[in-house]
């Protein structure tokens, strides 16, 4: 999944800088590979590919996927009955569905949606029975195929095919930084960074030299200071959490919203016990 901001960095010469959104909620995207056998799925995937590349697809959000937790009857029930709708982007007005395999699903229109349940506007057409973790409902997106599919085929009769959704509706506000760590009313992240390998780190000074290639060069700066830039990589392990980072990211609008972000370094050595309300450090 990746969401996509789009911010105006207006910057000064001392190197201050006026940060301001042009989009109200990001552009998101899916990249999917799909692993087929090399026959009828395949020859179908092709087949769709055909004649619908250039056309709107439904994209349920599976890593927002929740089981099934009540019977439902084809033709009868609006109201389905779910483990849990929290930390997933249900949208009152927009798409959910019923999956159980890919020749059995329902796409439907949510009405409401409570903790556990979620209301629909039309009964779908298949019965479905709870089946441990088998049967799942999903939000759904719509979105277009943003880039070529591209495709490869294995000696072993397996084909992989990789695609690039871009979701065409996706005009929603997550924003909530409730959980996180604050200090002088801007969020503080001070959870553990996660690190593969190494942590890239840049210092970038706007340098203004004077040179008439035949003598010595003068080097001189408006600003005071150089800037530095850091990683910041999170991990996680429940759908909570991905829900959390999700929320954060939306507060931030992208790079609009200033927030803190510790060095990660070895910069400063306690040499005695710090209490609360201590104002002095040693």
């Amino acid at each position: 999944e990746i969401l996509e901001w789009l911010t105006d960095v207006l910057r000064h010469q001392d190197a201050t800088e006026q940060r301001r959104a042009l989009r109200k909620n990001p552009r998101q995207r899916f990249e999917w590979d799909f692993m087929l056998e090399d026959g009828p799925e395949r020859s179908l995937f092709e087949n769709i590919l055909f004649e619908w590349q250039p056309r709107t697809f439904g994209l349920p959000v599976w890593h927002e996927a929740t089981p099934l937790n009540g019977s439902v009857t084809g033709g009868s029930t609006i109201v389905i009955t779910v483990v849990s709708t929290t930390d997933a982007d249900y949208r009152d007005g927009g798409l959910v569905v019923i999956w159980e395999s890919q020749t059995k699903f329902d796409v439907l229109n949510l009405v409401s949606h409570t903790a556990t349940t979620l209301t629909v506007l039309n009964p779908p057409a298949n019965s479905y029975t709870p089946l441990a973790d088998l049967i799942l409902v999903a939000p759904m997106r719509l979105g277009a195929i943003d880039a070529a599919v591209t495709g490869s085929r294995f000696l072993q009769g397996q084909d992989r095919f990789r695609a690039r959704f871009r979701v065409k509706d996706n005009d929603s506000n997550l924003a909530s930084t409730s959980g996180w760590s604050t200090f002088g009313g801007k969020v503080l992240l001070d959870d553990f960074n996660f690190v593969r390998g190494t942590m890239s780190e840049d210092y970038d000074h706007d340098v203004e030299v004077v040179d008439n290639r035949t003598g010595v060069t003068v080097e001189s700066s408006r600003q005071d200071r150089h800037r530095r830039t850091s990683v910041k990589t999170f991990t996680v392990k429940t759908r909570a959490d991905l829900w959390r980072i999700r929320q954060l990211l939306h507060a931030f609008r992208g790079r609009q919203v200033s927030f803190y972000l510790p060095t990660f370094s070895r910069d400063l050595t306690a040499i005695a016990t710090m209490t609360s309300g201590l104002t002095t450090l040693a």
